[in-house]
């Protein structure tokens, strides 16, 4: 928890950053005279962001190898890359929002009488940060999913190798580093382009309007943002005190209801588990497609009950409890998979 709110902070000093960085965009935007140097220069940046996540990525992967010990030695490796991925992703969108500012003034300093010609050319810039924006995400998408086919290829053979309890601790470590990973990234990605769609969406509107103070428009923007991210922040601390006072008066003992209707989901995965193992073995798993059909409903059925259950709400006892359950539920599944 402590890790995914330094990360969520993370994301929001980006988001600031961005949209606290005009000034320093002003100075920069004259180097750009043309809308074909600011897209060359965005492409540049987006593949150079790719190649330096997938070259350090093959550093570590050569130097960690494919044995279990060669990949405990390289954790502190792993979580640099991690740590690249998102600075590497910091700098790109920082880039953008440089880029697509000095592409607005471009297009205003050439003039907006012309609807067709302004809007072709705002065209032209939403194309451009869109287009970095989802091929970066498709090459920093396929390399954590790439560093997790690796790693659990690796932990899985460990199974056998190294012993239950250190694979499944090795397994879990790695999946819970792996999506704070991607959610981190994923966070960012979409924080940006969201940035940069309001951004681009308020500009056409002062264009349409006939406003060309460009960075008047952006400033309004960052604006808009900052007392959005303040009204949310404010909601967010007021759920959180009244989920802490409900928190409060809870018993400090798992409660009967709620520790029975976990028991109940439990004692079904023990006879999906069964099941399986008996369908896995069959000489005739047609036989028993009915069975199939119906243990698939209901593990669909229990799954979403696991994931209705609100966890802010639940007391400390209750929580804990939780937990357990689920720890015990994925190490049971995992004996299915392997």
């Amino acid at each position: 928890m402590i890790k995914r709110i330094l990360a969520l902070g993370l994301v929001l000093i980006m988001s600031l950053s961005l949209l606290a960085c005009r000034a320093e965009t002003t100075r920069k935007q004259a180097k750009y005279k043309t809308y074909e140097e600011i897209e060359t220069a965005v492409q540049a940046q987006m593949e150079t962001a790719g190649q330096t996540l997938s070259d350090e990525f093959q550093k570590t992967q050569t130097k960690m190898g494919d044995s279990f010990d060669g990949y405990v030695k390289s954790l502190t490796d792993i979580d640099a890359w991690y740590a690249l991925c998102l600075s590497e992703s910091n700098s790109l969108y920082a880039m953008l929002f440089e880029a697509t500012t000095a592409y607005y003034h471009l297009i205003a300093d050439a003039g907006i009488e012309e609807y067709k010609t302004w809007n072709d050319a705002m065209a032209d810039c939403y194309d451009m940060w869109d287009d970095a924006m989802s091929d970066y995400y498709d090459k920093w998408d396929d390399l954590l999913e790439d560093a997790y086919d690796l790693f659990y290829d690796i932990i899985e053979d460990a199974y056998d190798t190294e012993g239950y309890n250190t694979a499944s601790d090795a397994w879990e470590d790695m999946y819970e580093k792996y999506s704070d990973a991607w959610g981190d990234m994923y966070d960012l990605y979409s924080d940006t382009w969201s940035n940069l769609y309001e951004n681009y969406s308020d500009v056409w509107s002062g264009f349409y309007e006939g406003d060309t103070h460009v960075d008047e428009m952006i400033d309004n923007t960052a604006q808009k943002k900052r007392q959005e991210a303040d009204e949310d922040q404010s909601e967010k601390q007021s759920k959180k005190e009244k989920t802490s006072e409900v928190k409060e008066t809870n018993a400090e003992e798992a409660s009967v209801d709620f520790k029975a209707a976990m028991n109940s989901y439990e004692e079904f995965f023990d006879e999906y588990i069964a099941f399986m193992e008996k369908y896995n073995n069959s000489d005739d798993p047609m036989s028993m497609m009915t069975d199939y059909l119906s243990y698939m409903q209901k593990y669909t059925d229990t799954m979403q009950k696991l994931e209705d259950i609100d966890e802010d709400s639940l007391s400390d006892a209750d929580a804990l409890y939780y937990l357990e359950v689920q720890s015990r539920i994925t190490q049971k599944l995992l004996t299915v998979a392997n």
